[in-house]
């Protein structure tokens, strides 16, 4: 919940492995300008993390930008993905 909005913030997993490996958010409604925004980052951002070898990095590009709400999207794969390392 942010602003009063709600959003989903879904993980892919690798089959293998069951590393998060990508990031996809559903949430305002169609056509306001953070839905836009979603819809158009989110995939960039997915893809980046599939290229990273550590993806939990990602979450320090997002660390001082004023992007909150992408940031704390960002900041669940984060936590999830350093999750996964201590279990490796």
């Amino acid at each position: 919940m942010k602003h009063s909005e709600k959003y989903y913030v879904i993980i892919d997993y690798d089959p293998l492995t069951y590393e998060p490996r990508g990031l996809h958010c559903n949430g305002p409604k169609p056509g306001c300008d953070i839905w836009a925004i979603l819809h158009e980052v989110m995939p960039v951002i997915s893809w980046n993390i599939q290229c990273m070898k550590d993806p939990s990095r990602i979450g320090e590009f997002f660390k001082n930008q004023k992007i909150s709400v992408l940031s704390d999207i960002v900041n669940i794969f984060v936590t999830e993905h350093k999750e996964w390392q201590q279990t490796q």
